[in-house]
């Protein structure tokens, strides 16, 4: 149904209507001719516009602003020159098609998105934003690019956060204190309506990235939940996340069912029924991937990371792709590696903002530890076989900023030793020196294993380079007699240490001759002596930040000292080489707050 459209913004009757009476045409008339727009030059009869169209045509501060900015005939010969497949609608600035390629060029945060007016809706938009109480020479300047222009038609571009800030431009100079009205609400949730509309290539939305894409301010969760079922229906489904974030997702309006009528438009050409069946085989599918709502505020946990990655392909994607992959082959298991990647790749095409593939995001995570080359990762990544530099980049610097928590106490002992990268300069300057260590946990998996929270954005490099850092501590009591403290125990008249009863056993094996051959070396035989079946505990090894000072220096065997301290629970053993455990012994018996660390000799290439 065709409705007639408003005398002052240009749009359809379809909403808020009303009739105007005699005592209105003359108010209207009296208006049309202080604004010179001559809009209403006669008394009709069944004059019909919007009501707020109305009451801002006729309101005395919205004439007089008017009165001073009518057009003139430089800025109608600009109108005339503008090009809207080319300028922003709304700035006047570059939005050609080679505008397009250099912003595809950028970081994915640093891009200028160019929108086309594909909807009237959003036309409508742009012309009822200009007429809300124009009162700056922005506005004036849109409001006469779009009065009496099809924009759907001229195929119009607009910058996307022109956009943004033209919607915004209202509240911030004329936003009200207190609960909004009921028509504020819906002013503002048809601009929801119209981000949600405009951005159906990805079917899940955040009301946190509605507040912050819209730049409005929204109503309540609550309020936006209930709005969002009204408007949407059965098309839309509503979820808590982690973080106690509201995720809803929009289904297709269309509904794919096969019903009476569907076998009833079969094609008589065999080509064409081909086509048909496959069409919708695809929109079936296509609907199984954007309706589930995926989390997208974390990562899996490390030791679950590509896990169970078949999960999240929906039934239907997965047949389509193993029919196609393994109809044919004899051994199809060993395809299914293949089949649950192209899934991923297909899944991740059709929501690139709302479904991170874990598996593609490993793909690239490997590549850039092992090859260290963003071409190759960026290459692959257009095809679809692997997730974007970016993307890998965040991955990695969530890892870096997430937390370790310990779920049990576990046994920790600490190895330090100096770490020297001698580069091969020219002049042998600049080379690097260091005290490294690892710090050895058993059991190995002795901390919680939770999901790693996703930062927003790549933290800067200094940030970065902070994170982790041990800060040098200086040693205080460099006077202070260390090593004459230590305690040298007399075993000169100590009985003799006499053999166990494995060894007495294993001599007794060897010295006769009979057996001689059959009996192992002294190693293995106490390790089959001893071998009992107990439950045993596997140890991880975690490496340490480096403490980027010399390590012969007695500030940096200090200072991994007291990091060895900070980390140990109670008990804290650490292990040095000869030369710095000769220093750190120095140190220990110096200071009584270090009564609990237990120094060990042993070596440590690092």
């Amino acid at each position: 149904m065709e409705y007639p459209s408003c005398r002052i913004c240009h749009c359809a009757l379809n909403f808020d209507v009303v009739s105007v009476g005699s005592k209105g045409r003359k108010s209207l008339i009296a208006a049309s001719i202080r604004r010179g727009d001559e809009k209403f030059v006669s008394s009709e009869e069944n004059v019909q516009v919007h009501t707020k169209c109305r009451a801002i045509y006729i309101n005395e501060r919205c004439i007089q602003s008017a009165e001073k900015k009518k057009p003139s005939r430089q800025n109608s010969i600009q109108n005339v020159l503008f090009d809207y497949q080319k300028q922003c609608l709304l700035c006047e600035g570059d939005a050609s098609e080679n505008f397009i390629r250099k912003q595809t060029r950028k970081r994915q945060g640093e891009r200028t998105l160019v929108c086309t007016v594909t909807k009237q809706k959003t036309a409508e938009t742009i012309i009822r934003t200009c007429l809300d109480g124009i009162t700056d020479e922005h506005k004036e300047k849109v409001k006469q690019r779009v009065f009496n222009k099809d924009l759907v038609t001229l195929n119009a571009r607009y910058h996307k956060p022109c956009y943004s800030k033209l919607l915004s431009h209202k509240n911030a100079t004329h936003g009200k204190r207190g609960r909004p009205v009921l028509e504020d609400i819906q002013d503002q949730m048809e601009r929801v309506y119209e981000y949600i509309d405009s951005n159906m290539d990805d079917a899940q939305f955040t009301i946190e990235e509605l507040r912050k894409v819209v730049n409005v301010d929204l109503p309540g969760n609550r309020t936006i939940k209930r709005k969002l079922m009204e408007h949407y229906g059965e098309n839309v489904s509503v979820v808590e996340s982690k973080g106690n974030q509201l995720v809803f997702c929009i289904m297709s309006n269309a509904k794919l069912t096969l019903e009476e009528k569907w076998y009833n438009n079969k094609q008589k050409d065999d080509q064409m029924e081909r086509m048909r069946i496959v069409c919708t085989a695809a929109n079936i599918v296509l609907e199984d991937i954007r309706s589930p709502i995926y989390e997208t505020s974390y990562y899996p946990p490390p030791s679950s990371f590509l896990q169970k990655v078949d999960d999240p392909v929906p039934q239907t994607l997965k047949n389509f792709v193993e029919i196609i992959v393994t109809k044919y082959k004899n051994n199809p298991e060993k395809s299914e590696n293949s089949v649950v990647a192209l899934c991923h790749s297909m899944m991740q095409a059709a929501r690139p903002r709302s479904f991170k593939s874990p598996l593609l995001l490993g793909i690239s995570s490997i590549i850039h530890h092992k090859y260290a080359s963003r071409t190759l990762i960026d290459l692959l990544s257009s095809l679809g076989f692997c997730a974007s530099y970016y993307e890998v980049t965040k991955f990695e610097n969530s890892v870096i900023f997430h937390p370790q928590t310990e779920e049990e106490p576990a046994f920790k002992q600490f190895v330090f030793d100096n770490a020297d990268c001698n580069m091969q300069t020219i002049d042998g300057n600049h080379t690097f020196h260091s005290m490294g260590g690892i710090q050895c946990n058993t059991p190995k998996d002795f901390s919680k294993d939770v999901p790693i929270l996703k930062l927003d954005k790549i933290p800067k490099a200094a940030v970065i380079g902070k994170y982790g850092n041990v800060s040098l501590q200086h040693y205080l009591n460099r006077g202070l007699p260390g090593l004459k403290k230590v305690t040298l125990k007399d075993y000169t008249n100590e009985p003799p240490i006499l053999p166990t009863k494995g060894d007495a056993l294993w001599i007794f094996g060897k010295s006769g001759s009979f057996m001689q051959d059959e009996i192992p070396g002294w190693n293995s035989f106490m390790g089959d002596f001893t071998k009992v079946d107990k439950e045993y505990a596997v140890s991880g090894i975690q490496p340490l930040p480096f403490i980027n000072h010399q390590p012969s220096d007695l500030d940096t065997v200090y200072t991994a000292l007291r990091e060895a301290q900070q980390r140990s629970n109670g008990l804290c053993i650490v292990s040095f080489d000869q030369p710095l455990y000769q220093k750190a012994q120095k140190i220990v018996k110096a200071n009584p707050e270090m009564d609990n660390v237990i120094l060990r000799l042993g070596d440590f290439i690092c």
